[in-house]
Protein backbone atom coordinates (compact mmCIF):
# COMPACT_ATOMS: atom_id res chain seq x y z
CA UNK A 1 0.00 0.00 0.00
CA UNK A 2 0.81 3.40 -1.12
CA UNK A 3 1.78 6.42 1.90
CA UNK A 4 2.64 9.68 1.63
CA UNK A 5 3.63 12.50 4.44
CA UNK A 6 0.86 14.93 5.79
CA UNK A 7 1.51 17.89 7.35
CA UNK A 8 -0.48 18.15 10.21
CA UNK A 9 -0.55 22.10 11.94
CA UNK A 10 -2.65 23.19 14.86
CA UNK A 11 -2.21 26.77 16.16
CA UNK A 12 -0.25 26.61 19.30
CA UNK A 13 -0.96 30.50 20.65
CA UNK A 14 -4.13 29.28 23.05
CA UNK A 15 -2.62 26.18 24.61
CA UNK A 16 -0.99 27.52 26.77
CA UNK A 17 -0.87 30.07 29.91
CA UNK A 18 0.95 32.76 29.71
CA UNK A 19 1.38 35.16 27.05
CA UNK A 20 3.61 34.34 23.12
CA UNK A 21 6.70 35.78 23.09
CA UNK A 22 7.23 38.95 21.70
CA UNK A 23 6.69 38.59 17.67
CA UNK A 24 10.60 38.33 16.51
CA UNK A 25 12.90 36.74 13.74
CA UNK A 26 16.78 35.92 13.71
CA UNK A 27 16.19 34.23 17.31
CA UNK A 28 17.28 31.25 18.44
CA UNK A 29 14.95 28.16 20.09
CA UNK A 30 15.92 25.26 21.77
CA UNK A 31 14.42 22.59 23.54
CA UNK A 32 15.82 20.99 26.93
CA UNK A 33 14.58 17.84 28.58
CA UNK A 34 15.14 19.00 32.95
CA UNK A 35 13.02 16.54 34.70
CA UNK A 36 16.09 16.36 36.86
CA UNK A 37 15.89 19.80 38.69
CA UNK A 38 12.13 21.09 37.44
CA UNK A 39 10.44 17.62 36.22
CA UNK A 40 9.68 19.39 33.23
CA UNK A 41 10.86 19.77 28.96
CA UNK A 42 11.44 23.14 28.27
CA UNK A 43 11.54 25.15 24.38
CA UNK A 44 13.53 28.15 24.94
CA UNK A 45 13.50 31.40 22.85
CA UNK A 46 16.06 33.83 22.87
CA UNK A 47 17.15 37.18 21.40
CA UNK A 48 16.06 38.26 17.49
CA UNK A 49 14.40 41.35 16.09
CA UNK A 50 11.38 42.82 16.66
CA UNK A 51 8.61 44.50 14.81
CA UNK A 52 10.28 47.69 15.72
CA UNK A 53 13.43 46.70 14.19
CA UNK A 54 14.92 46.31 17.57
CA UNK A 55 17.27 43.41 18.72
CA UNK A 56 16.20 41.60 21.71
CA UNK A 57 17.67 40.04 24.85
CA UNK A 58 14.88 38.63 26.39
CA UNK A 59 14.45 35.04 27.19
CA UNK A 60 11.19 33.11 26.69
CA UNK A 61 10.55 29.59 28.21
CA UNK A 62 7.87 27.28 27.50
CA UNK A 63 7.50 24.51 30.15
CA UNK A 64 5.80 21.65 28.09
CA UNK A 65 4.47 19.78 30.90
CA UNK A 66 3.25 22.45 33.44
CA UNK A 67 1.44 24.25 30.13
CA UNK A 68 2.76 27.92 30.54
CA UNK A 69 5.01 30.21 28.94
CA UNK A 70 7.13 32.53 31.52
CA UNK A 71 10.35 34.66 31.54
CA UNK A 72 13.05 33.81 34.30
CA UNK A 73 15.36 35.84 35.65
CA UNK A 74 18.65 35.54 36.04
CA UNK A 75 19.79 35.77 39.71
CA UNK A 76 23.51 36.29 38.86
CA UNK A 77 23.45 39.15 36.67
CA UNK A 78 22.44 39.61 33.10
CA UNK A 79 23.14 37.31 30.03
CA UNK A 80 23.89 38.07 26.44
CA UNK A 81 23.15 41.49 25.17
CA UNK A 82 20.44 42.04 22.63
CA UNK A 83 21.75 40.18 19.46
CA UNK A 84 19.57 38.99 16.64
CA UNK A 85 20.78 35.99 14.36
CA UNK A 86 23.20 34.22 16.15
CA UNK A 87 23.21 30.76 16.65
CA UNK A 88 22.85 28.43 19.39
CA UNK A 89 23.20 24.24 20.80
CA UNK A 90 21.99 22.11 23.31
CA UNK A 91 24.11 19.92 25.28
CA UNK A 92 22.80 18.34 28.34
CA UNK A 93 20.69 20.87 30.22
CA UNK A 94 22.35 23.82 28.80
CA UNK A 95 21.71 26.32 25.90
CA UNK A 96 24.86 27.60 24.10
CA UNK A 97 24.70 30.67 21.46
CA UNK A 98 27.34 32.62 19.64
CA UNK A 99 27.93 35.60 18.09
CA UNK A 100 24.56 37.24 16.12
CA UNK A 101 24.63 41.16 15.60
CA UNK A 102 23.27 44.14 16.96
CA UNK A 103 22.69 47.79 14.94
CA UNK A 104 24.18 50.38 16.77
CA UNK A 105 22.11 53.88 15.77
CA UNK A 106 24.52 55.69 17.47
CA UNK A 107 27.21 54.36 14.69
CA UNK A 108 24.77 53.56 12.09
CA UNK A 109 26.09 50.26 11.32
CA UNK A 110 25.64 46.25 12.46
CA UNK A 111 28.10 45.49 15.07
CA UNK A 112 29.00 41.40 15.20
CA UNK A 113 29.67 39.45 17.88
CA UNK A 114 32.14 36.39 18.68
CA UNK A 115 31.36 35.81 22.33
CA UNK A 116 29.92 32.02 23.97
CA UNK A 117 27.57 32.06 25.81
CA UNK A 118 26.01 29.30 28.43
CA UNK A 119 22.31 29.51 29.75
CA UNK A 120 22.36 26.45 32.79
CA UNK A 121 18.46 25.37 33.08
CA UNK A 122 19.14 24.01 36.87
CA UNK A 123 19.47 27.35 38.07
CA UNK A 124 18.40 29.84 35.02
CA UNK A 125 21.55 31.48 35.41
CA UNK A 126 23.96 32.80 32.43
CA UNK A 127 27.63 32.73 32.11
CA UNK A 128 30.12 33.56 29.78
CA UNK A 129 32.68 31.49 28.85
CA UNK A 130 36.01 33.04 28.32
CA UNK A 131 39.09 32.17 26.78
CA UNK A 132 42.93 32.55 27.15
CA UNK A 133 43.96 35.75 25.50
CA UNK A 134 45.84 34.69 22.88
CA UNK A 135 43.88 31.26 22.16
CA UNK A 136 42.56 30.96 18.69
CA UNK A 137 39.11 32.17 18.61
CA UNK A 138 36.63 32.11 15.56
CA UNK A 139 35.76 36.00 14.18
CA UNK A 140 33.13 38.02 14.64
CA UNK A 141 29.62 36.64 12.45
CA UNK A 142 26.25 36.33 12.31
CA UNK A 143 24.23 33.58 10.34
CA UNK A 144 26.12 30.86 10.99
CA UNK A 145 25.63 27.17 12.21
CA UNK A 146 25.97 25.53 15.84
CA UNK A 147 25.78 22.07 17.12
CA UNK A 148 26.62 19.73 19.33
CA UNK A 149 29.01 16.95 18.15
CA UNK A 150 28.48 13.88 18.05
CA UNK A 151 29.77 12.27 20.82
CA UNK A 152 28.77 15.44 23.26
CA UNK A 153 32.20 16.17 23.83
CA UNK A 154 32.18 19.63 22.13
CA UNK A 155 30.43 22.45 20.13
CA UNK A 156 30.86 22.99 16.19
CA UNK A 157 30.73 26.08 14.61
CA UNK A 158 30.49 26.62 10.72
CA UNK A 159 30.45 29.31 8.58
CA UNK A 160 27.94 32.40 8.51
CA UNK A 161 28.89 35.94 7.32
CA UNK A 162 31.93 38.15 8.83
CA UNK A 163 31.15 42.17 10.15
CA UNK A 164 31.80 42.73 6.45
CA UNK A 165 28.86 40.92 5.03
CA UNK A 166 31.30 38.16 3.58
CA UNK A 167 30.60 34.51 3.80
CA UNK A 168 32.75 31.88 5.65
CA UNK A 169 33.20 28.37 5.24
CA UNK A 170 35.82 28.07 8.43
CA UNK A 171 34.87 25.35 11.13
CA UNK A 172 35.36 25.29 15.18
CA UNK A 173 35.03 23.16 17.52
CA UNK A 174 34.87 24.48 21.26
CA UNK A 175 35.88 21.62 23.75
CA UNK A 176 34.01 21.53 26.62
CA UNK A 177 36.47 19.97 28.53
CA UNK A 178 39.18 22.18 27.77
CA UNK A 179 37.27 25.37 27.47
CA UNK A 180 39.01 26.61 24.07
CA UNK A 181 38.23 26.87 20.66
CA UNK A 182 40.60 25.79 17.91
CA UNK A 183 39.74 25.84 14.13
CA UNK A 184 39.10 22.45 12.22
CA UNK A 185 41.49 21.35 9.35
CA UNK A 186 40.38 19.91 6.30
CA UNK A 187 40.67 16.37 5.37
CA UNK A 188 41.24 17.05 1.63
CA UNK A 189 38.65 16.43 -0.94
CA UNK A 190 35.21 18.40 -1.94
CA UNK A 191 33.94 20.88 0.61
CA UNK A 192 31.01 23.24 1.01
CA UNK A 193 31.21 26.81 -0.83
CA UNK A 194 31.31 29.67 1.71
CA UNK A 195 27.93 30.60 3.22
CA UNK A 196 25.50 31.83 5.84
CA UNK A 197 21.69 31.14 6.94
CA UNK A 198 21.91 27.72 6.26
CA UNK A 199 21.08 24.80 8.72
CA UNK A 200 23.49 22.12 10.63
CA UNK A 201 21.53 19.60 12.51
CA UNK A 202 22.39 16.24 14.42
CA UNK A 203 21.37 12.80 13.47
CA UNK A 204 22.38 10.03 15.47
CA UNK A 205 25.19 8.76 13.68
CA UNK A 206 25.52 12.25 11.16
CA UNK A 207 25.88 15.42 10.84
CA UNK A 208 23.54 17.37 7.77
CA UNK A 209 24.41 20.96 6.30
CA UNK A 210 21.63 21.79 4.72
CA UNK A 211 21.01 24.95 1.98
CA UNK A 212 21.76 28.41 2.83
CA UNK A 213 23.09 31.53 1.23
CA UNK A 214 26.33 31.42 -1.08
CA UNK A 215 26.17 34.53 -3.07
CA UNK A 216 22.77 32.93 -3.91
CA UNK A 217 20.08 30.72 -2.47
CA UNK A 218 21.78 27.16 -2.31
CA UNK A 219 20.12 23.55 -2.45
CA UNK A 220 23.30 21.50 -1.27
CA UNK A 221 23.04 18.92 1.43
CA UNK A 222 26.57 18.04 2.80
CA UNK A 223 27.23 15.47 5.56
CA UNK A 224 30.07 16.15 8.11
CA UNK A 225 32.39 14.07 10.03
CA UNK A 226 35.06 15.47 12.35
CA UNK A 227 37.37 12.91 13.55
CA UNK A 228 39.24 14.43 17.08
CA UNK A 229 43.00 13.33 17.58
CA UNK A 230 43.21 12.41 21.28
CA UNK A 231 46.74 11.77 21.96
CA UNK A 232 47.54 10.78 26.04
CA UNK A 233 45.75 10.76 28.70
CA UNK A 234 42.00 12.14 28.76
CA UNK A 235 41.30 15.35 29.91
CA UNK A 236 39.82 15.78 33.16
CA UNK A 237 36.80 17.76 33.57
CA UNK A 238 34.51 18.44 36.49
CA UNK A 239 30.78 19.57 36.69
CA UNK A 240 30.29 22.43 38.37
CA UNK A 241 30.79 25.33 36.12
CA UNK A 242 28.23 26.04 33.75
CA UNK A 243 30.51 25.51 30.88
CA UNK A 244 30.89 21.97 31.68
CA UNK A 245 33.94 22.02 33.64
CA UNK A 246 34.82 24.37 37.15
CA UNK A 247 38.21 25.57 35.89
CA UNK A 248 39.70 26.30 32.18
CA UNK A 249 42.03 22.65 31.57
CA UNK A 250 45.64 23.21 30.87
CA UNK A 251 46.37 23.27 27.10
CA UNK A 252 44.53 23.49 24.40
CA UNK A 253 42.20 21.33 22.70
CA UNK A 254 43.06 18.50 20.61
CA UNK A 255 43.30 18.79 16.97
CA UNK A 256 40.11 17.49 14.61
CA UNK A 257 40.00 17.35 10.55
CA UNK A 258 36.87 16.95 8.85
CA UNK A 259 35.91 15.66 6.22
CA UNK A 260 32.84 16.56 4.20
CA UNK A 261 30.53 14.73 1.76
CA UNK A 262 28.20 16.31 -0.49
CA UNK A 263 24.73 13.92 -1.07
CA UNK A 264 22.74 13.21 -3.76
CA UNK A 265 19.71 11.26 -2.55
CA UNK A 266 16.40 10.59 -4.63
CA UNK A 267 13.06 12.03 -3.95
CA UNK A 268 11.46 14.84 -4.14
CA UNK A 269 14.86 17.12 -3.32
CA UNK A 270 13.60 20.57 -1.61
CA UNK A 271 14.13 24.03 -3.41
CA UNK A 272 17.23 25.53 -2.57
CA UNK A 273 16.85 28.34 -0.11
CA UNK A 274 18.44 30.49 2.64
CA UNK A 275 16.74 31.55 5.93
CA UNK A 276 14.71 28.13 6.72
CA UNK A 277 14.44 26.13 9.56
CA UNK A 278 15.32 22.71 10.36
CA UNK A 279 15.48 19.53 13.32
CA UNK A 280 16.11 16.55 13.40
CA UNK A 281 12.99 14.44 15.19
CA UNK A 282 12.10 10.79 15.28
CA UNK A 283 12.66 9.40 12.24
CA UNK A 284 14.25 12.39 9.63
CA UNK A 285 15.50 15.46 9.43
CA UNK A 286 12.92 17.60 8.37
CA UNK A 287 13.07 21.33 6.50
CA UNK A 288 10.46 24.18 6.32
CA UNK A 289 9.82 27.82 4.62
CA UNK A 290 12.89 29.72 4.05
CA UNK A 291 13.62 32.29 1.16
CA UNK A 292 14.14 30.80 -2.39
CA UNK A 293 14.47 32.48 -6.16
CA UNK A 294 11.92 31.78 -8.94
CA UNK A 295 12.40 32.05 -12.08
CA UNK A 296 11.10 31.99 -15.53
CA UNK A 297 11.87 28.90 -18.06
CA UNK A 298 14.57 30.55 -19.83
CA UNK A 299 15.78 32.36 -16.43
CA UNK A 300 15.13 36.08 -17.47
CA UNK A 301 12.82 37.15 -14.95
CA UNK A 302 13.42 36.46 -11.52
CA UNK A 303 11.95 37.18 -7.83
CA UNK A 304 12.39 36.26 -4.36
CA UNK A 305 10.07 33.89 -2.59
CA UNK A 306 9.16 32.83 0.68
CA UNK A 307 8.06 29.10 1.51
CA UNK A 308 5.45 27.18 3.19
CA UNK A 309 6.26 23.96 2.48
CA UNK A 310 7.90 20.94 4.44
CA UNK A 311 10.55 18.21 3.39
CA UNK A 312 11.72 15.34 5.23
CA UNK A 313 14.75 13.42 4.82
CA UNK A 314 13.62 10.34 5.52
CA UNK A 315 16.31 7.53 7.44
CA UNK A 316 13.31 5.16 7.91
CA UNK A 317 13.06 4.10 4.68
CA UNK A 318 14.69 1.69 2.50
CA UNK A 319 16.90 4.14 1.07
CA UNK A 320 17.68 7.07 2.55
CA UNK A 321 15.35 9.67 0.71
CA UNK A 322 13.53 12.91 0.61
CA UNK A 323 10.08 13.49 0.68
CA UNK A 324 7.54 16.07 0.38
CA UNK A 325 4.88 16.56 3.22
CA UNK A 326 1.39 17.34 1.60
CA UNK A 327 -0.71 19.48 3.28
CA UNK A 328 -3.53 18.75 5.61
CA UNK A 329 -7.11 19.25 4.79
CA UNK A 330 -8.33 22.12 2.58
CA UNK A 331 -10.19 24.31 5.08
CA UNK A 332 -7.51 23.82 7.91
CA UNK A 333 -5.33 26.59 9.12
CA UNK A 334 -1.82 26.99 7.95
CA UNK A 335 1.21 28.81 8.34
CA UNK A 336 2.06 31.57 5.69
CA UNK A 337 5.01 31.79 4.33
CA UNK A 338 8.10 32.30 6.13
CA UNK A 339 11.75 32.86 6.63
CA UNK A 340 13.95 33.60 9.45
CA UNK A 341 11.73 31.53 12.04
CA UNK A 342 12.80 28.33 14.00
CA UNK A 343 11.53 24.91 14.03
CA UNK A 344 11.86 22.96 17.39
CA UNK A 345 11.67 19.08 17.96
CA UNK A 346 10.21 18.13 21.02
CA UNK A 347 10.51 14.19 23.07
CA UNK A 348 6.59 13.52 22.11
CA UNK A 349 7.52 13.96 18.23
CA UNK A 350 6.06 17.48 17.44
CA UNK A 351 7.94 20.65 16.45
CA UNK A 352 7.06 24.12 17.65
CA UNK A 353 7.48 26.65 14.68
CA UNK A 354 7.84 29.95 15.76
CA UNK A 355 7.86 33.84 14.69
CA UNK A 356 10.09 34.73 11.49
CA UNK A 357 9.26 37.49 8.01
CA UNK A 358 6.46 37.01 5.69
CA UNK A 359 8.85 39.71 3.91
CA UNK A 360 6.14 42.21 5.37
CA UNK A 361 6.31 42.56 8.86
CA UNK A 362 7.68 40.47 11.75
CA UNK A 363 5.57 37.43 12.79
CA UNK A 364 4.72 36.36 16.27
CA UNK A 365 2.77 33.14 15.92
CA UNK A 366 3.52 29.73 17.34
CA UNK A 367 2.36 26.73 15.29
CA UNK A 368 2.65 23.11 16.50
CA UNK A 369 3.66 20.62 13.78
CA UNK A 370 3.24 16.71 13.35
CA UNK A 371 3.74 14.93 10.27
CA UNK A 372 1.92 11.78 9.74
CA UNK A 373 1.57 8.52 7.19
CA UNK A 374 -1.39 8.55 5.30
CA UNK A 375 -2.51 5.10 3.29
CA UNK A 376 -4.04 5.07 0.04
CA UNK A 377 -2.49 8.15 -0.92
CA UNK A 378 1.57 8.85 -2.74
CA UNK A 379 4.22 11.69 -1.97
CA UNK A 380 4.11 14.28 -4.80
CA UNK A 381 6.73 13.07 -6.99
CA UNK A 382 9.47 15.84 -8.71
CA UNK A 383 8.65 17.31 -11.71
CA UNK A 384 11.31 15.53 -13.72
CA UNK A 385 13.98 13.25 -12.90
CA UNK A 386 17.34 14.04 -10.86
CA UNK A 387 19.80 15.03 -13.83
CA UNK A 388 22.91 13.41 -13.81
CA UNK A 389 25.83 15.27 -12.65
CA UNK A 390 29.51 14.74 -13.34
CA UNK A 391 31.66 12.51 -10.95
CA UNK A 392 34.31 13.26 -9.01
CA UNK A 393 35.14 12.56 -5.50
CA UNK A 394 31.31 12.78 -3.64
CA UNK A 395 28.22 13.18 -4.96
CA UNK A 396 25.62 15.89 -5.92
CA UNK A 397 22.90 16.89 -5.36
CA UNK A 398 21.11 19.44 -7.37
CA UNK A 399 17.82 17.75 -8.66
CA UNK A 400 14.45 19.08 -9.17
CA UNK A 401 12.22 20.95 -6.81
CA UNK A 402 9.99 19.06 -4.67
CA UNK A 403 6.41 19.68 -5.08
CA UNK A 404 4.93 22.52 -2.75
CA UNK A 405 2.08 22.34 -0.63
CA UNK A 406 0.78 25.04 -2.36
CA UNK A 407 1.96 27.91 -4.67
CA UNK A 408 5.09 30.30 -3.75
CA UNK A 409 4.16 33.06 -1.97
CA UNK A 410 5.59 36.13 -3.56
CA UNK A 411 7.75 38.01 -0.50
CA UNK A 412 6.34 41.58 -0.88
CA UNK A 413 8.67 43.91 -2.36
CA UNK A 414 10.69 41.43 -3.85
CA UNK A 415 13.15 42.52 -6.74
CA UNK A 416 13.00 41.21 -10.12
CA UNK A 417 15.27 41.24 -12.83
CA UNK A 418 19.32 41.62 -13.73
CA UNK A 419 18.83 44.70 -10.86
CA UNK A 420 17.59 43.12 -8.62
CA UNK A 421 19.61 39.52 -9.26
CA UNK A 422 22.37 40.61 -10.37
CA UNK A 423 22.51 37.79 -12.95
CA UNK A 424 20.15 35.68 -14.42
CA UNK A 425 20.58 31.69 -14.21
CA UNK A 426 18.94 28.67 -14.61
CA UNK A 427 16.09 27.43 -12.44
CA UNK A 428 18.70 24.80 -11.42
CA UNK A 429 21.07 26.76 -10.56
CA UNK A 430 19.39 29.68 -8.88
CA UNK A 431 22.32 32.20 -8.04
CA UNK A 432 20.80 35.69 -7.76
CA UNK A 433 23.00 38.27 -6.32
CA UNK A 434 21.54 41.32 -4.48
CA UNK A 435 23.19 44.57 -3.95
CA UNK A 436 25.04 45.46 -0.38
CA UNK A 437 22.60 47.89 0.40
CA UNK A 438 19.54 44.59 0.30
CA UNK A 439 21.58 42.46 2.13
CA UNK A 440 21.95 45.06 5.27
CA UNK A 441 18.16 44.95 4.53
CA UNK A 442 18.13 41.12 5.19
CA UNK A 443 20.29 40.95 7.99
CA UNK A 444 17.97 43.70 10.03
CA UNK A 445 15.14 41.53 9.27
CA UNK A 446 13.57 44.23 6.74
CA UNK A 447 11.46 43.61 3.61
CA UNK A 448 13.41 43.72 0.28
CA UNK A 449 13.73 46.69 -1.98
CA UNK A 450 11.73 47.55 -4.59
CA UNK A 451 11.34 45.53 -7.27
CA UNK A 452 13.39 47.13 -11.05
CA UNK A 453 12.86 46.50 -14.35
CA UNK A 454 12.40 43.12 -16.12
CA UNK A 455 15.22 43.78 -18.34
CA UNK A 456 17.92 45.82 -18.71
CA UNK A 457 19.96 47.29 -21.71
CA UNK A 458 23.35 45.77 -22.52
CA UNK A 459 26.77 47.28 -23.87
CA UNK A 460 29.15 46.09 -26.00
CA UNK A 461 31.07 43.42 -25.23
CA UNK A 462 34.95 43.19 -25.86
CA UNK A 463 34.53 39.43 -27.02
CA UNK A 464 36.22 40.29 -30.49
CA UNK A 465 39.54 40.77 -28.69
CA UNK A 466 39.85 37.78 -26.47
CA UNK A 467 42.12 35.27 -28.16
CA UNK A 468 41.42 31.91 -27.01
CA UNK A 469 37.56 33.21 -27.81
CA UNK A 470 38.62 33.54 -31.03
CA UNK A 471 41.20 30.39 -30.81
CA UNK A 472 37.66 28.25 -30.70
CA UNK A 473 35.51 29.81 -32.82
CA UNK A 474 38.27 29.32 -35.69
CA UNK A 475 38.63 25.75 -34.30
CA UNK A 476 34.70 25.58 -34.71
CA UNK A 477 34.78 27.13 -38.10
CA UNK A 478 37.35 25.05 -39.26
CA UNK A 479 39.92 27.42 -40.05
CA UNK A 480 43.57 28.06 -39.47
CA UNK A 481 44.41 28.99 -36.30
CA UNK A 482 45.80 32.69 -35.62
CA UNK A 483 44.10 33.61 -39.35
CA UNK A 484 42.57 36.83 -39.57
CA UNK A 485 38.51 36.96 -40.97
CA UNK A 486 35.55 37.77 -39.61
CA UNK A 487 35.81 38.24 -35.39
CA UNK A 488 32.12 38.79 -34.77
CA UNK A 489 31.53 35.19 -36.45
CA UNK A 490 34.24 33.44 -34.76
CA UNK A 491 32.71 34.60 -31.46
CA UNK A 492 29.11 34.16 -32.37
CA UNK A 493 30.41 30.05 -33.38
CA UNK A 494 32.40 29.79 -30.64
CA UNK A 495 29.55 30.72 -28.05
CA UNK A 496 27.24 28.49 -30.26
CA UNK A 497 30.05 25.26 -29.51
CA UNK A 498 29.39 26.47 -25.70
CA UNK A 499 25.97 26.93 -25.61
CA UNK A 500 25.65 23.22 -26.38
CA UNK A 501 28.35 20.96 -25.84
CA UNK A 502 28.53 18.73 -22.55
CA UNK A 503 31.30 18.64 -20.42
CA UNK A 504 33.00 16.23 -21.70
CA UNK A 505 33.50 17.52 -25.07
CA UNK A 506 35.34 20.64 -23.93
CA UNK A 507 39.04 20.25 -24.48
CA UNK A 508 41.63 21.63 -21.76
CA UNK A 509 42.11 24.61 -23.49
CA UNK A 510 38.12 25.58 -23.87
CA UNK A 511 37.90 26.10 -20.23
CA UNK A 512 39.96 29.26 -20.17
CA UNK A 513 37.59 30.82 -22.70
CA UNK A 514 34.42 29.84 -21.22
CA UNK A 515 35.41 31.00 -17.76
CA UNK A 516 36.49 34.38 -19.60
CA UNK A 517 33.19 35.14 -21.53
CA UNK A 518 31.58 33.70 -18.32
CA UNK A 519 33.28 36.92 -16.43
CA UNK A 520 32.54 38.72 -19.68
CA UNK A 521 29.09 38.28 -19.61
CA UNK A 522 28.54 38.66 -15.93
CA UNK A 523 30.27 41.79 -15.59
CA UNK A 524 27.91 43.19 -18.42
CA UNK A 525 24.93 41.87 -16.31
CA UNK A 526 26.22 44.23 -13.43
CA UNK A 527 26.79 47.10 -15.80
CA UNK A 528 23.09 47.11 -16.78
CA UNK A 529 21.86 46.65 -13.33
CA UNK A 530 24.46 49.70 -12.38
CA UNK A 531 23.02 51.37 -15.04
CA UNK A 532 19.20 50.94 -13.68
CA UNK A 533 19.86 51.67 -9.79
CA UNK A 534 23.19 54.10 -9.45
CA UNK A 535 22.61 54.72 -5.52
CA UNK A 536 24.33 50.98 -5.59
CA UNK A 537 26.82 51.35 -7.74
CA UNK A 538 29.71 51.11 -5.47
CA UNK A 539 28.16 48.16 -3.54
CA UNK A 540 27.27 46.25 -6.86
CA UNK A 541 30.27 46.54 -7.72
CA UNK A 542 31.81 44.88 -4.93
CA UNK A 543 29.38 41.95 -5.19
CA UNK A 544 30.91 39.06 -6.37
CA UNK A 545 29.44 36.38 -8.40
CA UNK A 546 29.70 32.64 -7.99
CA UNK A 547 32.57 32.00 -9.98
CA UNK A 548 33.81 35.30 -11.05
CA UNK A 549 36.29 34.89 -8.62
CA UNK A 550 37.81 31.85 -10.34
CA UNK A 551 40.35 31.63 -12.90
CA UNK A 552 40.38 28.46 -15.13
CA UNK A 553 42.96 26.55 -13.26
CA UNK A 554 41.15 26.86 -10.26
CA UNK A 555 37.98 25.16 -11.19
CA UNK A 556 37.49 21.69 -10.10
CA UNK A 557 36.44 19.02 -12.41
CA UNK A 558 33.12 18.47 -11.49
CA UNK A 559 32.63 22.13 -10.82
CA UNK A 560 32.81 22.74 -15.29
CA UNK A 561 29.23 21.22 -15.78
CA UNK A 562 27.67 23.76 -13.75
CA UNK A 563 29.16 26.34 -14.78
CA UNK A 564 28.29 25.87 -18.26
CA UNK A 565 24.84 25.84 -17.41
CA UNK A 566 25.07 29.22 -16.10
CA UNK A 567 27.03 30.27 -18.90
CA UNK A 568 24.09 29.04 -21.39
CA UNK A 569 21.29 31.09 -18.99
CA UNK A 570 23.79 34.21 -19.15
CA UNK A 571 23.39 34.14 -23.08
CA UNK A 572 20.06 33.02 -22.89
CA UNK A 573 19.32 36.38 -20.67
CA UNK A 574 21.40 38.84 -22.39
CA UNK A 575 20.92 37.67 -26.57
CA UNK A 576 17.51 35.52 -26.19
Amino acid sequence: MTTALRAVWLSAESNFQGSLPEARCGHVAASIKNHAAWGDEFIIIHGGINREREALDSLAVLGLDQGSWNSPSNPTGPGPSARAFHAGAVLGRRLYVFGGHVYVKQQARLHAFNDLWCLDTDTWEWARLETEAEAPTPCPRDRACLVASLDGSSLLLYGGADASNRRLDDLWRYDIAARAWAEVGAAGGARPRPRCSATLCALPNRLLLFGGDNYGVSGELWSLNVVVERAGAAVKTSREGPGGDGKPATGPAPPATASWTLLSLEGAVPLPRRGHAAAASGRGFLVSGGFTEHRSLIGIKSRGVCLDDVSMLDREAESLVWRAAVPGSNDAATPCAREKHSLTAVSDGRLLLFGGTDGRTTLGDAWWLHVEEVAGAADPAPAHPTPPRPGGPHLTLEGPPATSNRPLSPAPGAASGLAAAGLAYLPAVPLGLTSAFSSLRDRLGLPATAPAADLLPLGVLASEFDPALLALGQRVLDLPSGTGGDRGRAVQAARSFLASCSHEELRLGDVGALVADYRRLARAGFAAALRERPGDAADLSRMPGRFMHLRAEDLRMHEVATLLEEYRALLASQFG
